[in-house]
């Protein structure tokens, strides 16, 4: 019974944690892009967007 307990308790931390993970990424991500965009259109202003 204490081991389910413990396994139950590993499963949702480490999904917390991959959550948080994931999140923190992709806020990253999002900061490097917009860096990324806003250093592209400092040095390149007539280049069209090619989606």
């Amino acid at each position: 019974m204490r081991k389910r307990k413990l396994t139950c308790y590993l499963i949702y931390f480490s999904f917390t944690w991959a959550g948080r993970a994931v999140y923190a990424l992709r806020k990253v991500l999002e900061k490097l892009n917009y860096r990324i965009d806003r250093v592209a259109g400092h040095f390149s202003p007539e280049t069209p967007e090619n989606d």
